[in-house]
Formats: structure tokens, C-alpha cells, sequence
């Protein structure tokens, strides 16, 4: 294992023995945040007299990589994870802000009722599809709870368009506070998916790629995890 560039690369070494030159052949992966493409790598030696003369050393150093590489992408499983449980905790902090949103301003303009229930309705809709870090391995359901939270981002959105008819509403301090708060609440859901894409990249690409997709999927029984598309992410910044 070695560090490059900021980058570790991490693989299992074996030796082959031939016409008495001992050449290591080293399964190579790179795991970096630049999202380079993982390469095997083959760095040919001689060996020196004591790991020729004792193979159990040899041995040694295979089980230290292999349990590098089942560290490095439990560490990754582990990121993962923590940076979907914080994108589900603004996503939750935008569905609490919005009964007292739809009261605000329902005090004011009690005739939009259209406006008022759909942003009503796409919140039940986003309540009723719990997406654990566990349930991330299922992409019709990681679909099915974006295409929610997609569809109550417009039900809002339509509602902010109908507060500029009320000019005694948008000078409420009540609304105004929650208002502050709903940017405040999207701007970290930006932030919390834009972590979360960053690190599903990783983690797929140990899980897919050789040699570490061998540890991830018969060792430590991991799947590929869904992430955000391009049109997801044209939805949220409109």
C-alpha cells in the first residue's frame, strides 16, 4: 500500500518465481475523490533472501493487504451512509417547516386552495416512503423517494409564486422567519446530496472495480448503491 498524489492504492501482491527472479504482481486500485479510473498495476522486483527463504512472510503481507483493502471499503460503506443520514435529516427539516408554512400563509390567502393542498399532499407523499441506508440498495425505491421529494420541491415552488400576490403576507414576520429558514433548509439539502454523490462515487467504484470488487461482494456482501442522476439534480435547483 502507498499514498500518491492524495490518493491510496491499496492491492494484494503475489509472487511468481521464474528462471530465479522472484516478480511480485500487484493487483493495484486507486480510491482518490478526482474520480480517476482504477488501474492494476504490475511493479516487477527481486526478491530479498529472507522473503525467498521464508514464504510465511510472504503470507503475511497478503493477509495485511487484504485486510487493508476490507478497511478501506468498509470505511467508504461507513461515509456513505453517514452522508445519506444527513440529506435524509434536511429533507426532514424541510418537511417540519412546512405545516406552519401552509397555516402562514393560509391566513392570508385562504382562496388558493389548490396551491395550499397540493404542497400539503406532496408532503404526505414524501412521509409515506421511508429510505433507510439499508433500503439504498434498492433503486426503484431510492427512485420512487426522489421522484416524492422532487415533487413536493415544485408544490413549494408554486406556492412561493403565489405569496408574491400578497404583499401583506410576504411582510408578515412570521412568514418571512420560515421563509429564511425553507432557503436556508434547501441550501443544505444542496450541499448534503453534492456529499453524498461525492461519496457513493467512491464507494461504488471499490465495489465495482477489480481487485477490491472481490472483497466487497464475497467477503463483505456489498451491492452497488443508487445515486442522484443529471435530470435529479436539474429538479432540486428549480
Amino acid at each position: 500500500n502507498h499514498e500518491s498524489g492524495g490518493h491510496m492504492v491499496v492491492g494484494a501482491d503475489l509472487e511468481i518465481e521464474v528462471d530465479g527472479t522472484i516478480t511480485t504482481i500487484t493487483p493495484a486500485i486507486l480510491i482518490g475523490a478526482e474520480g480517476r479510473q482504477m488501474q492494476p498495476a504490475t511493479m516487477p522486483h527481486r526478491a530479498s533472501e529472507t522473503s525467498h527463504n521464508h514464504p510465511s512472510i510472504f503470507m503475511t503481507n497478503l493477509n495485511a493487504d487484504q485486510k487493508q483493502i476490507e478497511l478501506v471499503i468498509q470505511g467508504l460503506d461507513e461515509e456513505t451512509n453517514a452522508a445519506w443520514s444527513e440529506v435524509l435529516n434536511q429533507y426532514q427539516r424541510r418537511a417540519d417547516l412546512i405545516p406552519n408554512l401552509v397555516a402562514t400563509v393560509k391566513g392570508y390567502a385562504a382562496h388558493e386552495k389548490d396551491t395550499l393542498e397540493g404542497v400539503t399532499q406532496a408532503r404526505s407523499q414524501v412521509a409515506g416512503i421511508k429510505l433507510t441506508p439499508e433500503a439504498l440498495n434498492n433503486p426503484d425505491i431510492f427512485q420512487k423517494f426522489q421522484e416524492a421529494q422532487q415533487g413536493l420541491t415544485s408544490a413549494l415552488s408554486r406556492l412561493m409564486v403565489v405569496v408574491e400576490k400578497y404583499p401583506d403576507l410576504k411582510a408578515n414576520e412570521n412568514f418571512r422567519d420560515l421563509q429564511s429558514q425553507l432557503e436556508g433548509t434547501e441550501n443544505r439539502i444542496t450541499v448534503a446530496r453534492k456529499r453524498y454523490i461525492e461519496r457513493v462515487a467512491e464507494y461504488n467504484k471499490g465495489v465495482r472495480f477489480f481487485p477490491t470488487n472481490l472483497t466487497a461482494k464475497y467477503l463483505l456482501g456489498l451491492e452497488v448503491k443508487p445515486n442522484f442522476t443529471v435530470a435529479d439534480e436539474k429538479a432540486i435547483a428549480t
